[in-house]
This record gives C-alpha cells, structure tokens and sequence, in this order.
C-alpha cells in the first residue's frame, strides 16, 4: 500500500504542473500549425495527450528509482573487528542517531493519513470518471437499439450514392431515431449512420449530403473507435483542466478533419459551411461530449470557427510545412526534457531513513509479520485436533452400538438355529396336525422356545413348538385359534381362541 500511494501521488504531484507545461508548450504549437492540414493538427493534439498520460508517469518512476526507492539496496557486510570507541566520540553518535536528517530539497513531506486520503479520494474520482464513461456507452447503446431502418426513395438513395462515391472506404448502414437532435456515427466493425427522424422529413438535398457525408467522413476515419481509444488515456488526467483543454481540441480538429474532406470531395465549401448553419439552427443547444460515447456533426461547440475555417482555406507553403516538422516535435522535446529536469517527490515518513535504517524496519516487519503467521498457524492447528477429538467420541459410541448389535443379532441366530435342531418334526406336519384339530384356514406358523404350562397344572416345563394360527368360521363369526404342537412328538398341548371379529 506504501509503494503504490507513494508511486500514485508522485505522479500526481507531477502531473499537476508539468501538464500546464506541455499544454502552454502545445498551445504554441497549435499556432505554428494553423495553416497546415487538420489530420495534421489532429495527430498532433493526439500525441499531446499521449505525452500528457506517460511523461509524469515517466518522471515518476526516474525519480523513485534515483532516490533508491524501487531498488532493494545491498546489505552492507558488518566487520568483525571491534575496535576501542572513545566515549566522547560514542556520546557523539548517540546523539546524532536521535537527531533528524536533513531532507533532502527534492522531497516534499507530507503526513500519511494526508497521503492515504489523496489516494483514497483520486481512486473514488477515477471510479466516478469511469461509471460516467460507462454511462455514456450505455446511452449510446440505447441509441442504437432504439434506431430503425430508412426507407429510401430516390431523392435519398441518390444522396446515398453520391456520398458513397466521395467516401468509397465508408460503407455504412444507414437508420433514422426520433430520440437524437443532430446525425451521428456509431460502431467500427459494423458502422451505422442515424439520423435524427425530423431531418429527413423535409430536408433539402445539400442539407441531407451534408449531414450523410460529414458522418462517412467519421466512418471512413474510423473516429468513432479512435474517440474511445482516446478516453482511457483521459481518464486518469481528468481532473486536470490542461487535460481537458487538450481532449477538446482533439474533438474540435477531428470535427475540422471532416470538414474539410467533405468540403474537398462532397460538396463546395460555401454550400457545406451554409448547410452548417441550417443545421444548428434545427437543433437544440449542443449537447457534452461526456453524454454519449458516439462521433457526429455537432461534437464541438465551434460553428463559427468551422465556417470560417470553410471559406478561409488558407494553406501552407511546402517550405513552412518543412520548418513545421522540424519546430513542432522540437518545441514538445524542449518542453518534455524541462519537465523532467526539475522531479520532486513524496515522503509520507517523519525522518528520512537511511539504506541500513529502513532495511532493518523492513526486516523487523517481516519478522513480526511471520511470527504472527506462525501463531496463527499454531491457532488453526490446536483447533483442528481438538475438532478431530470432538468428531472421535460420537464416532467411537456409534462403533460401539454397532458392535453391541451385531452380537445381539449372532445370539439371536445362534439361538434360532439350536431351536430348529430339537425339533422332531417338519412344519409342514406340524400344520396337519394342528389343522386336524382345528380345521380352518392356516394364518401362521412359527417354531418358538419358551417354557409353557401342562394341562394337569404342573409347574412351567420348556418346550420345543410349532404355533400354528388358524382362521375359523362359525355361522357369521370368524375367530382366530392358536394351536401349539410339540415339535419333538407331535402332540398338540394346548388351543385357545386369540380374538373375535
């Protein structure tokens, strides 16, 4: 975190002046430029945001890195060798140890909750910027979705076709919205041109050529992505008014560029610089850049310096163009070489440590950092056998039971199997027998082992029996009779009826 708002607000701290720099410096440059070509001057104030992105950045990290700062420094051997100290000399360096090292001029010090509220307050305008910049890709998609089909008839497919021919690489799809107040050109794989629904109701031909060829112009320069590309590199300068100078020239010469090709291949300077006026009549006040991401006739809030450009044309000798090319990157070197020349940089501690004195903090930090790692390592480890323990006990009771079940059930086997090995006779016997006394039907019947009392009242004696169940009818009664045969001789000892239905 240290590293990154110490990075973060060096180049801020950088950005704020030597944008003012680069600006004033292109500024002048965009004088010296004002007879040449406006792709030229377009390009140009292109790379002026470039440079005004990456040379703070640079500075930035040419800076930290000469102060020590993006380095590990080597550490410095300690001899082995003691040697005698003089007290005097001993209280000398104790006291200086204490005492606080002059800073150095390029460092500006700051405290570090001041720095940790810069950071935190540039990443949330960074956030802001960025959600606006969605917001307007949005709102450009709704145009776009909310854009339907034109049904040309000849007046326009002739308008078509002629402007097709002026810009034969911009081969557009052309769709008409009640929902925009001027034309404009959306996408790059698959570009569409729409117009406003009101345009086309009424318009005269120059108007509508106007309108259509202005918007190929965008499509053939393919401005459309060259306006997003150019946001990303705004985005992070954005709160800079040098930055916003520079991002609204870009949009007034892209809007001259097409100017003057349509002028060029389209139409007459006079007629297309007229047909301008008729069109900011129709609409209403001219809309932010910031509300949609699409390129069109109205971006730039300069009607009156884009007719004049129109009916000027002024041009540049072929010798001017020579010294332009020459005087133009030359003045932004100058500027940029300056601009580095004089790097300052944030300090968030209340001393400046020197290479041993940091290096021995960072390695106290690391230790402290790796014995609460290893505490916590313990932490999670007692905690995980003591949950193994916890799991153990249930699991240990269930085996049990499990256990305790099993041999209840080897007992109950062994038991039956004994049982069927005294008896004498078959079951199947059994249930004649018991059918021969009690006719009926045969509901049931089991061996059993139990100690059963004799007819003559003597006391219980075990015995081996077969229990037969039998279903009786009597008239409209049924009952249900319990027969018992002795299973070694086949006698039967004991009826008794069980239940009446």
């Amino acid at each position: 975190m240290r590293v990154a708002s110490e990075l973060l607000l060096t180049y801020l701290l950088h950005a704020c002046w030597q944008l003012i720099l680069v600006a004033a410096a292109a500024a002048f440059c965009g004088r010296l430029l004002r007879g040449a070509r406006m792709r030229y001057q377009h390009l140009f104030w292109v790379s002026v945001l470039v440079i005004s992105l990456f040379l703070p950045l640079w500075t930035s990290v040419f800076v930290l890195n000469d102060f020590g700062f993006l380095h590990t420094p080597r550490r410095q051997e300690q001899s082995t060798v003691k040697r005698p100290v003089p007290a005097e000399l001993q209280r000398v360096e104790q006291s200086n140890a204490l005492a606080p090292i002059p800073a150095s001029p390029s460092l500006i010090r700051i405290d570090a909750p001041l720095a940790a509220i810069l950071f935190t307050l540039y990443i949330l305008f960074l956030a802001f910027r960025s959600f606006a910049l969605l917001r307007a890709w949005q709102r450009t998609r709704a145009i776009k979705r909310e854009a339907y089909p034109v049904e040309p008839n000849e007046d326009l497919r002739a308008i078509v076709e002629q402007c097709q021919r002026a810009f034969p690489a911009a081969r557009p799809s052309l769709l008409c919205s009640d929902s925009i107040p001027m034309p404009v050109a959306v996408g790059f794989r698959k570009p569409l041109v729409i117009l406003p629904g009101a345009l086309l109701r009424g318009a005269d031909p120059d108007l509508l050529a106007s309108a259509i060829g202005h918007e190929m112009a965008h499509v053939e320069r393919r401005d459309y992505l060259l306006n997003l590309i150019c946001e990303f590199p705004y985005l992070p300068i954005s709160f800079h008014p040098a930055a916003s100078m520079v991002r609204r020239r870009i949009n007034q010469t892209r809007e001259l560029c097409c100017d003057e090709l349509v002028a060029d291949r389209l139409l007459k300077a006079f007629v297309y610089a007229r047909s301008l006026l008729r069109l900011a009549s129709l609409a209403p006040p001219l809309r932010k850049l910031a509300t949609t991401t699409t390129v069109g006739i109205a971006d730039a809030d300069i009607l009156e310096v884009r007719v004049m450009s129109l009916l000027k044309q002024s041009k540049t000798s072929g010798r001017g163009k020579k010294l332009l090319l020459i005087a133009v990157p030359l003045i932004l070197a100058v500027s940029c070489v300056t601009a580095t020349a004089f790097a300052f940089r944030f300090d968030f501690s209340p001393l400046t440590l020197s290479f041993g004195q940091q290096e021995q903090a960072e390695q106290n930090e690391r230790e402290a950092k790796e014995r609460a790692e290893h505490k916590a390592r313990e932490e999670k480890l007692r905690g995980e056998k003591a949950g193994l323990e916890n799991r153990e006990e249930p699991e240990q009771m269930e085996r049990e039971a499990m256990a305790k079940m099993e041999a209840e059930r080897e007992v109950i086997a062994r038991r039956q199997a004994e049982t069927a090995s005294l008896a004498k006779i078959s079951m199947d016997q059994a249930i004649q027998i018991a059918n021969g006394q009690v006719p009926g039907k045969v509901l049931e019947c089991r061996l059993m082992r139990d100690r059963f009392e004799t007819v003559d009242g003597a006391p219980p004696k075990e015995k081996v029996a077969f229990a037969v169940t039998i279903l009786t009818v009597e008239g409209t009664n049924t009952a249900t009779i319990l027969v018992l045969v002795d299973a070694v001789d086949g006698s039967v000892f004991k009826t008794g009826r069980e239940r009446n239905n």
